[in-house]
């Protein structure tokens, strides 16, 4: 994952394409034909004031999926060689502040790097990044504090675990480590320690550690890269055998369909794991940006979406527009097709993994990110974007071109995952007024909260002008003090849930 981060690692709306009712995957809207997803940031036209006019302007509004991939295998991003368990967790406070201060509003958060937890867990022991011990007690629980913090931040949070890495093979081991308790669970490849997928009980523990996150902790989703079977094991087999499961458990397939039929178990057993606690809540893969290179490891993402298996893709795609052999924009239309490999009914988002811990390489400046996202953004299957990693995100000069440049606006959340198209749970339209520049709507029955919306002017004809609707604030507030010569519109939330968008008001 993320260049092999363990082996390889450098040191160092889309707002989707949402229409006023809200939808995973894009789409127009009832109330405006001409709202598909198109570039949400044009040049705009000149601003000269103007009410906004229901009858023939058009207008568009988009969410979109912002998040920062917080590493911890390595203390990389965190805990980054802070030893005092205070200060640990300061660092980790304010790191997840300052994902939510350049306007993300995801943070996935790597709490299981090689078997072992960054949480109070009842199945592993704790990292040793945490103590320099594996198994050490630090004192506290790092992902109950992310998760308070993403929350009160008003962003999701989703637990990233690596479910087949256990690591080196020399590496000290707390004696209630699960590869110390069965240790005919473990193959090894080179110098590290692997599950071996093949094996049932693996996929039994696997479930189980998903269900034990999901229950214990208010995660919005579990996460996964691209570790699956060893890089390098197709071509070398070293010393994995897997001869007996496979004479036991291959059925008459090939050993290479074999293996991708134990990667998409994988895969099933975390997704169900999750849905069997939480239904609403997701689970998302984050595979290598070039269906090849994921495929070199017998995990193929086209039978996960056909299976219905997976609630998002995150493809890492790590290469500039000018790449020789894999440019950015090409390589990215790739995951059209796999998006939508379970049917046009079935399609899941995707959102495009980023890179700006290459930032300075050669074609990697701050404007390439910036034209990776309008080029996602122009894309109505991608809902948004996923940058690795978060100490390179938040380099204060990338950080203040990306809240300057890229992310000015804060986004609500496209909904994702199982049930994304159940409405249901819709709160009511909000009835808005204005009494001189104080903007007021009602309470509307079951909301958590409500966005308010100003409208800017994108581009006009002789006929009617095209508006695009940028989030001022969202809260449980029922009221705001306007500026002259603005228009505004609120929407109401629950969860993922949307409201269409309020009448507008123009504040003379």
């Amino acid at each position: 994952m993320k260049k092999r981060i363990a082996e390889t690692i450098k040191a160092a709306g889309v707002f989707l394409a949402i229409s006023l009712m809200v939808s995973a995957c894009g789409g127009k809207s009832d109330l405006d034909p001409d709202s598909g997803k198109t570039d949400p940031t044009p040049t705009p036209t000149p601003t000269e004031n103007y009410k906004y006019n229901a009858s023939k302007d058009k207008l568009l509004l988009y969410h979109e999926f912002r998040a920062s991939w917080l590493t911890t295998v390595g203390g990389y991003d965190w805990p980054n060689g802070v030893k005092d368990p205070s200060a640990q967790q300061t660092t980790l406070r304010n790191m997840i502040h300052n994902i939510k201060n350049v306007n993300c509003n995801v943070v996935i958060m790597q709490v299981c790097c090689n078997s072992d937890a960054m949480w109070k867990s009842d199945i592993l022991p704790w990292s040793s990044v945490l103590t320099g011990t594996q198994g050490k007690d630090p004192g506290y629980d790092p992902l109950a504090i992310a998760v308070q913090t993403a929350h009160n931040d008003g962003m999701e949070i989703h637990a990233w675990i690596n479910p087949m890495r256990i690591g080196s093979a020399s590496s000290a081991r707390a004696e209630n480590h699960p590869s110390k308790l069965h240790p005919d669970w473990v193959q090894q490849y080179g110098s590290n320690l692997y599950w071996d997928p093949a094996n049932p009980e693996v996929i039994a523990y696997l479930n189980s550690l998903a269900k034990e996150l999901m229950t214990k902790y208010d995660l919005d989703g579990l996460h996964i890269d691209d570790y699956f079977y060893p890089d390098g094991l197709k071509g070398d087999a070293k010393e994995w055998d897997d001869s007996e499961e496979y004479a036991l458990y291959g059925g008459g397939l090939s050993l290479e369909k074999w293996r991708e039929s134990n990667i998409n178990k994988v895969v099933k057993a975390l997704y169900d794991g999750v849905h069997s606690v939480k239904p609403d809540k997701v689970f998302g893969v984050s595979p290598a940006g070039r269906l090849p290179l994921t495929r070199y490891l017998y995990a193929d993402p086209v039978q996960w979406v056909e299976q219905g298996t997976v609630d998002y893709l995150a493809p890492q795609i790590y290469w500039h527009h000018n790449h020789s052999t894999a440019p950015f924009l090409p390589t990215m239309n790739t995951w059209k097709e796999v998006a939508v490999a379970g049917g046009a009914a079935n399609q899941i988002p995707v959102i495009t993994g980023l890179a700006p811990y290459r930032l300075g390489e050669t074609g990697f400046t701050n404007e390439e990110f910036k034209l990776e996202v309008e080029d996602c953004r122009k894309a109505d299957w991608v809902i948004g974007n996923i940058w690795f990693r978060t100490a390179h995100l938040l380099a204060t000069t990338f950080a203040n071109y990306v809240k300057t440049n890229i992310y000015q606006k804060e986004s609500l959340i496209p909904k994702v995952g199982k049930g994304f198209n159940n409405t249901a749970g819709t709160p009511a339209v909000p009835t808005i007024s204005l009494s001189g520049n104080t903007i007021k709507w009602n309470a509307v029955a079951g909301a958590d909260g409500y966005a308010l919306y100003e409208l800017v002017k994108q581009s006009s004809t002789s006929t009617s002008v095209t508006w695009k609707a940028e989030l001022v604030t969202k809260g449980d507030m029922l009221q705001y003090s306007g500026s002259s010569k603005k228009n505004y519109a609120v929407l109401a939330y629950k969860g993922k849930n949307y409201s269409k968008l309020s009448s507008v008001v123009y504040v003379e």
